[in-house]
């Protein structure tokens, strides 16, 4: 369940009341299936970037932090006070060190995004009446890049770093229609799937995830991390949204009244729906993205491994 949250005149915020680690183990389970060969490369990939017998250290690390979706509909405005959909995310990662300025890490990204016209202060975004939710579960391959030397596990200091990975996740968009949840991808709601048309987008996409952040040791062999990534996206539809409004009575027929009726949810002042057949519906040309900050803790595998190591007599 969603909600908008008035923190003070200036400031208000959505957020999911649902726990997001009550939905890890379903959405863990969502991007796996039919994924295996893709995830078992992407371990390969993993220990194939490192000497493990060289390696300075193997980290588990589990944190927590909040996702932003920037694409058609809107998301955030700072105009007549500052408005954020944000959501809360959960984020695991297995971390291994290649040298003292170089690390891979394998990371898991759990979460929700949304996004309304309703927010919006253009008339015709407003106008345009359009909102969505999905899921989001993500798997990333990620390279860390430290500036500085001081790197090494047992070194004090905050260590900045630059990271840019290869990533794949699953999304499925949502909206309520008449009190019911609704599947978007299946309508084909820009004529997808209809005979001369593109097939209906794939709800597994590729994502660029660029970032950075610090990381900080607390003791011996345990870290914590602050991080922000901004993924940029290899499709326009997390939204459901990306180009032209399609015939209404060509989706009616071809995929159904539903299909036409959340295609196109622009109405006048009686209630009837406006027909924008052919004009834009949403921008092309720009993919879709999201943000995904939050903070990590995670421990050094090599230093649990020593101490429990037996003693010698």
């Amino acid at each position: 369940m969603d909600k908008l949250y008035q923190i003070n005149d200036h400031l208000t915020f959505e957020r999911s009341f649902e726990y997001p680690m009550e939905r890890f183990s379903t959405s863990l389970r969502y991007i796996l299936k039919g994924n295996t060969i893709c995830i078992l490369s992407i371990f390969v990939m993993f220990f194939a970037c490192f000497d493990r017998s060289s390696a300075q250290s193997i980290e588990l690390g589990l944190g927590g932090g909040l996702s932003l979706y920037q694409g058609d509909l809107t998301s955030y405005r700072f105009k007549e006070g500052l408005v954020l959909k944000i959501h809360p995310s959960f984020n695991a990662a297995l971390r291994a060190e290649i040298d003292e300025r170089w690390a891979v890490s394998f990371a898991v990204f759990s979460s929700r995004i949304s996004g309304a016209d309703s927010l919006s202060l253009a008339p015709s975004t407003k106008a345009r009446n359009l909102d969505f939710r999905s899921s989001l579960a993500e798997l990333a391959l990620r390279v860390e890049w430290y500036p500085l030397k001081s790197l090494s596990p047992y070194t004090e200091g905050i260590n900045p770093y630059l990271s840019i990975g290869l990533a794949g996740f699953k999304f499925s968009p949502m909206t309520t229609f008449q009190n019911r949840e609704v599947a978007l991808q299946p309508l084909g709601t820009e004529g997808q799937g209809l005979p001369g048309n593109p097939s209906p987008y794939a709800l597994t996409q590729i994502a660029i995830p660029i970032g950075g952040g610090l990381r900080l040791r607390i003791a011996d062999g345990v870290f914590v991390h602050g991080f922000i990534y901004y993924s940029l996206t290899g499709t326009d539809y997390i939204d459901d949204v990306s180009t032209l409004y399609y015939p209404p009575e060509l989706l009616e027929s071809g995929a159904g009244l539903l299909s036409a009726q959340l295609s196109n949810r622009s109405i006048d002042a009686a209630g009837n729906q406006i027909d924008h057949t052919g004009k834009k519906r949403g921008n092309a040309s720009i993919r879709d993205a999201y943000l995904n900050g939050g903070v990590m803790v995670s421990i050094n595998l090599f230093d649990i491994s020593s101490r429990a190591a037996c003693p010698s007599f």
